[in-house]
């Protein structure tokens, strides 16, 4: 397990608690700016020099910023696009990989249009495109891309949220999506859902409070 993030303590810390599970040689972690290239690149490169090769990949790193929409879209659609690339780089089986599977982390926002967050879903609507194309375009990689699209979580991403979409939408609204959240654990259970069924190539999975979990059906937009 290779453990990344910007945040030292926390991803320390979460390192610790993988090796006190699964014993100390078994996680490492990799300090990691996801939107610095020289970052992304070590960070696979690590990988490989622990374990020898790379089986699984999840992309989860994402912020909610309205303001700082640049930013936004640099951490949510480029470093995300940066990592699959390097994924592919590494594990397919055309590079003497041995393939596997890419977890792209996007979101329900990512299948609609929402009040005041809008480059937060053109982002998450990107992470759903990029995830659907990149299958298409899967022929002998043997690399399997898919997405998860949860609701909101009880992440510091939640109070972002509110603070965005509050001002722009009723507040009875508001408090009724916000009490109907999911938890971190939640999402993991997912992500190993996803990547245990490998039926669900190039497929987005949708994870809320509300419905089962399940796959999303695109509705076909050509007539061909």
């Amino acid at each position: 397990i290779v453990v990344a993030d910007m945040m030292e303590k926390d991803g320390n810390e979460t390192t610790q608690e993988f090796q006190k599970e699964f014993g100390e040689t078994r996680a490492i972690f990799v300090k990691c700016d996801v939107t610095k290239d020289d970052d992304m690149e070590n960070l696979y490169k690590k990988a490989i020099e622990a374990y020898g090769h790379i089986d699984i990949v999840v992309n989860n790193a994402g912020i909610l910023n309205e303001k700082n929409w640049k930013l936004m879209l640099a951490i949510n659609v480029l470093g995300l696009g940066k990592s699959c690339e390097l994924a592919l780089d590494h594990m397919s089986t055309n590079n003497n990989g041995k393939g596997g599977v890419v977890v792209n982390l996007a979101s329900v926002a990512g299948l609609m249009a929402g009040e005041g967050s809008p480059w937060y879903h053109a982002s998450k609507h990107a992470v759903y495109g990029y995830t659907r194309s990149q299958h298409l375009m899967q022929k002998s990689d043997n690399v399997r891309f898919v997405c998860v699209c949860p609701s909101l979580v009880k992440t510091k991403l939640l109070s972002d949220w509110e603070n965005a979409c509050r001002p722009v939408l009723q507040d009875e609204l508001t408090d009724k999506i916000m009490e109907a959240t999911l938890i971190p654990e939640q999402i993991g259970e997912a992500a190993v859902n996803v990547i245990e069924d490998d039926t669900n190539a190039g497929k987005a999975y949708v994870v809320t409070p509300f419905q089962k979990w399940d796959y999303y059906e695109q509705p076909p937009v050509l007539p061909f």
